[in-house]
């Protein structure tokens, strides 16, 4: 899982700074790399939670997750061997659709081995973390030292290791956790009608308190989409280097990897409630503070709130839903968190960021604080009305 974890987010350490780039170096106008990142987003909102229900169904999230991991490798390929704009589009669709899809199965087969105490679950997500750093080096200095052609074939290194470490995931070769059955009255059992899954997935989400929660942790996540978008952007106008951005960025990641180094401990003691309230505060104090231009000095410590902003409300979501959600619909939960927290909350917020940063500049950080604020609300009303048990 650890492998897995490290694989999936060197790719996504690769496709986050610089899958535009290449696309660019390929003759690709700035609309259209807008429109091939963008499908996929739109893409996801869909396959996620049907990927989700199907390896719920079925029993076999380590199977899905390796099938999904080699189409993301097939279509980084064809990326790197495509030649039209139509077809590079195509296989940057299926290729991020694909993997974002799987990340979610990794989740709940991670989680299963956190409730049988076989894991501690930061300890094994925090190289995901590690080699995200690893892959905006590699990226980087690949663009450096050779050009942006030379992302081609990382891409495709990138996809081939991710389906190699899923050959690894528990229940990618061997048998299904679970067999689409569901028990009866009297003991027997009997097939589950896809009609009967899909009800079965969407009665969690008549749970008021999950709902509040998940949208909470959504929100703050979302608050993120001034940072990710224009940090870079803001700090190179104020002239900071080039090498002091980096140093900024990595702050912030490796203060999320000791939280997740510590997480066992943080998460016995706060609980997933005093985790998102931890984070939405965090958010609500890093991007006010942001928001007004702050010294170096300052922004090293509002950087090492990452942990809190990010890493904090992360772990929230994923541990909460795993405490409040039957495992028979953890994939599918799992699914529709990701779909909302990085696919419609944080696309909305970062077609906002955009509109924002151009009227306002820094001060545009003081909405993403707002954003943070209703996660904080949202947390607080979960708790409010859940039961005492939960």
């Amino acid at each position: 899982l650890a492998a897995m974890y490290g694989a999936v987010f060197f790719a996504y350490g690769l496709h986050g700074p610089y899958l535009g780039v290449f696309l660019a170096s390929r003759g690709l106008t700035p609309d259209a790399i807008g429109i091939a990142l963008s499908v996929p987003l739109l893409i996801r909102l869909v396959v996620s939670p049907c990927v989700g229900l199907v390896a719920d169904r079925s029993g076999r999230h380590g199977l899905l997750v390796l099938a999904l991991a080699c189409v993301s490798a097939l279509s980084a390929g064809g990326l790197w061997l495509s030649s039209t704009p139509i077809l590079m589009g195509i296989a940057v669709a299926v290729m991020l659709a694909s993997l974002q899809s799987a990340l979610p199965l990794v989740e709940v087969i991670a989680l299963r081995r956190v409730r049988s105490g076989a894991i501690d679950y930061g300890r094994v997500r925090l190289w995901g973390s590690w080699t995200f750093i690893a892959a905006t080096l590699v990226g980087g200095a690949a663009v450096e030292r050779l050009s942006a052609s030379a992302l081609g074939p990382l891409f495709l290194l990138a996809g081939v290791g991710t389906a190699v470490a899923a050959l690894a995931v528990p229940g990618a070769t061997g048998p299904a956790n679970g067999h689409g059955t569901v028990a009866t009255t009297d003991g027997s059992s009997r097939a589950v009608r896809l009609s009967d899954s899909i009800a079965e997935a969407l009665r969690i989400f008549a749970n008021p308190a999950l709902v509040l929660f998940l949208l909470g942790a959504s929100l703050v996540q979302a608050s993120h989409a001034v940072y990710y978008a224009f940090s870079a952007v803001h700090w190179g106008k104020l002239g900071f280097s080039g090498d002091l951005i980096g140093v900024l960025w990595s702050i912030g990641v490796v203060a999320e990897i000791v939280l997740f180094a510590r997480s066992g401990p943080v998460l016995h003691r706060l609980g997933p409630w005093g985790l998102l309230v931890l984070g939405a505060l965090s958010g609500m104090l890093r991007w006010s503070a942001t928001a007004f231009d702050p010294s170096v000095s300052m922004l090293i410590g509002l950087q090492a709130l990452h942990a809190m902003t990010f890493g904090a409300t992360h772990l929230a979501a994923i541990h909460f839903i795993a405490r409040v959600v039957p495992d028979q619909q953890a994939g599918f939960a799992q699914a529709v968190f990701a779909t909302l927290s990085s696919g419609v909350l944080m696309g909305g917020a970062l077609l906002m960021s955009g509109y924002l940063y151009g009227l306002a500049g820094a001060s545009a950080h003081l909405a993403m604080a707002a954003l943070a604020a209703a996660g904080l609300a949202m947390a607080l009303a979960s708790r409010a009305l859940s039961t005492p048990e939960r």
